[in-house]
């Protein structure tokens, strides 16, 4: 059976909170195209609706992707959106005009890294036990050191491609040179 080491216990959460006008449609297609591109399988879990008030509506986006490392590890990132306040607004940018939209929003971005996700050692407490020894003797620093270490920096690379398209003072990372 397959054992789950999830980032939200162990490790900060990158949090993007954002409040101004920005283009709705190719910020969230920028960051489904990176998803994809870093060679994540891309799903979409939950996309939550409300009705409009006269200041703006409320959406809320689950997406979930994976990836194999190998025949052993697999990455998991999960994003969860929420923005209130959504409405659309006219911008002149460059004697252009433009619709754009405006609001607040804040993004939530977890990781998981998943252990024997073919279930090499299901079955038997004998494999289960056998399992442990593996994880915990054999691979425990490749797990700590690599795999876990390098979905960690994927995270905050995301997070940085984010912070780049909203144009962030701080949209260079610390990590940005990290796997």
């Amino acid at each position: 059976m397959s054992k789950t080491l999830s980032f939200r216990k162990v490790r900060y959460v990158p949090i993007i909170k954002f409040g101004g006008i920005f283009n709705y449609e190719g910020f969230m297609k920028t960051l489904r195209n990176w998803i994809v591109d870093q060679g994540y399988e891309f799903h979409e879990t939950s996309v939550k609706y409300k009705v409009p008030s006269p200041i703006g509506s409320e959406v809320e986006y689950a997406w979930w992707g994976w990836r194999k490392v190998n025949s052993y590890v697999k990455f998991h990132i999960d994003v969860f959106f929420h923005f209130w306040d959504l409405h659309d607004v006219e911008v002149v940018r460059e004697g252009k005009k433009q619709k754009l939209q405006s609001g607040r929003f804040q993004i939530e971005i977890t990781g998981r890294c998943e252990l024997d996700w073919t279930n090499r050692f299901a079955g038997s407490r004998f494999m289960q036990a056998l399992a442990d020894f593996y994880d915990n003797y054999i691979v425990r620093r490749d797990i700590d050191t690599i795999y876990t270490d390098q979905l960690y920096y994927r995270l905050y690379k995301f997070q940085k491609v984010a912070k780049e398209y909203l144009d962030f003072e701080t949209k260079e990372s610390a990590y940005q040179d990290v796997w």
